[in-house]
């Protein structure tokens, strides 16, 4: 019966406890080279079906490297994150016209901003123009060069009859005090005629 059931054991590969079997020592001629510091497996699994290369080859004879053609919208925002991603005609065309239509609108805002700006100078501008008019109205109402001369002259005639100057002469030589003094002449000078047409 116990032979039995060891030939039954034998059969099925079983193990005893407390027993190991003979190991096989390793082949002489197999060496293999772990490399831990590489933490991708990833980039481990593309390495060894690339195989080992020199960092001195040069990049171009690399079997895994690409080259990607470098478009003008390859820096638009809605490609980050899309890393080897090849832009169809389709997708330029949806790229190019949102830029356009960014650009469009601040074209438009820009505008309204110069319309903005070029109201309030306009309003100015009215402004100076009617404050212009304004004191152009009070520069005719007053006496011309030619009629502040004769005044000049006739006020000096009173006080410096042998007075023969130039007109910036006379203008600096008439005082305040002498035009109110002729004045006061001159009005009374005219009350007395206006009495006199009255007596007659």
């Amino acid at each position: 019966m116990s032979d039995v059931y060891f030939e039954m054991l034998r059969k099925s590969n079983h193990i005893p406890s407390g027993r190991q079997l003979p190991r096989t020592p390793p082949l002489a001629d197999v060496k293999r080279h772990l490399d831990f510091l590489n933490e991708d497996p990833v980039e481990a699994c593309e390495m060894e079906k690339t195989g080992s290369r020199s960092p001195d080859e040069p990049e171009l004879n690399r079997t895994f490297d690409f080259h990607k053609p470098k478009t003008e919208l390859s820096d638009h925002t809605m490609l980050k994150g899309m890393k080897g991603y090849q832009l169809t005609h389709s997708d330029l065309e949806f790229i190019r016209t949102l830029q356009e239509d960014k650009l469009i609108q601040k074209l438009q805002r820009d505008l309204e901003e110069v319309k903005k700006l070029l109201k309030v100078e306009t309003l100015a501008a009215e402004k100076s123009l009617v404050l212009r008019e304004r004191a152009m109205a009070e520069l005719d109402k007053l006496p011309s060069c030619t009629e502040l001369t004769q005044w000049a002259t006739l006020v000096l005639a009173k006080t410096h009859p042998s007075t023969r100057l130039d007109s910036k002469c006379l203008l600096s030589m008439v005082k305040k005090e002498d035009i109110q003094r002729v004045i006061k002449e001159k009005e009374t000078e005219l009350a007395r005629l206006e009495e006199m047409v009255k007596d007659k």
